[in-house]
């Protein structure tokens, strides 16, 4: 299979996110420009053994390619035989999870700890490349300390492996998200693979974008920066693109949230899509001055009427 993915501008890419990265939003992130989407990181063995849980994660449509299925295990076996299963969906791409810096991932082995298990580590990419998927890995500049040098040992391995990309979250995962990403780092470390290195970290803005990015990088990952902000995915390509962006204002991303949140809905119910879009509302309005009345009343409402009455009401209020 070949790597779908732009040959004549970096690619812009929407990293997953654990409680985000559903199908919807995926449409979403890919209608507004990104190159590749991945689903929120899912266990081997969940897959294996089929949980209901696991199966939500692993629904998509074709709206979404290309796609990329993100596994996360300790196990060697358990990562060949759910990548086994994962080709047979019809995913375009494979990607390994050595970033997640989340307690209880680690405490398996799991995440960005594979970080302090090299050997494990290719044991298991070696085990997602039987699935015949591209593969690529997430990985973090290290797990306690930044390690450049073997970051850079590892990547060299992985591309001796076959590995296509690797994208590099700019923080180690003691750090969790305090500190600002080190995309300096990120670079250094692109500069010395002979591997497409993407940058992830603090992409809020499409200021960020222009800031961080370099001809080192291959490309970018958004993450947090694109929560009720699809319109930076637009942007950011753009940029990436030698194109002149333009400036979003809020009225119209309340409009595309509005558009967002009403699929959520057809997916899940109107109450359960309406609860889990609130942390996105959140989201939307943390940038409304005064806004934390407003924000704790709609985190009462359950009716998506309601929520589009008070957020085009807060529309006239901005124009």
């Amino acid at each position: 299979m070949s790597l779908e993915l732009p040959k004549d501008r970096p690619w812009l890419f929407a990293a997953p996110m654990s409680g985000y990265s559903d199908t919807v939003f995926r449409k979403f992130t890919r209608n507004f420009g990104a190159d590749l989407t991945f689903t929120e990181m899912i266990s081997a063995e969940g897959i294996i053994y089929a949980t209901n849980k696991t199966t939500k994660y692993l629904e998509f449509n074709e709206s979404e390619k290309p796609l990329s299925v993100q596994l996360f295990t300790a196990d060697p076996r358990a990562m060949k035989e759910a990548a086994k299963i994962v080709a047979s969906m019809g995913f375009d791409f494979l990607d390994v999870n050595m970033g997640c810096p989340v307690r209880k991932v680690i405490k398996k082995g799991a995440g960005s700890k594979l970080l302090s298990n090299p050997q494990r580590s290719i044991a298991i990419v070696d085990a997602a490349l039987m699935s015949g998927l591209p593969v690529s890995v997430k990985l973090r500049t290290g797990f306690e300390y930044a390690d450049y040098e073997a970051i850079i040992t590892l990547l060299e391995k992985f591309r001796n492996l076959g590995v296509k990309f690797a994208t590099i979250h700019g923080r180690t995962a003691k750090q969790l998200f305090s500190h600002k990403a080190d995309w300096s780092l990120i670079t250094n470390i692109a500069k010395n693979v002979d591997m497409p290195v993407v940058g992830n970290g603090d992409i809020f803005t499409v200021q960020d974008a222009v800031e961080k990015f370099n001809p080192n990088l291959a490309g970018i990952a958004i993450a947090r920066g694109a929560i009720a902000n699809f319109e930076l995915f637009s942007q950011t390509n753009d940029f990436l693109s030698n194109k002149e962006y333009r400036e979003i204002n809020l009225s119209e991303r309340i409009d595309t949230f509005l558009s967002f949140l009403m699929e959520e809905i057809e997916l899940r119910g109107e109450k359960k899509g309406i609860i889990y879009c609130r942390k996105q509302i959140m989201k939307l309005l943390k940038c409304v001055p005064d806004s934390s009345k407003l924000r704790a009343y709609i985190c009462q409402i359950e009716s998506y009427s309601n929520i589009r009455k008070i957020l085009k009401n807060l529309k006239k209020k901005l124009a």
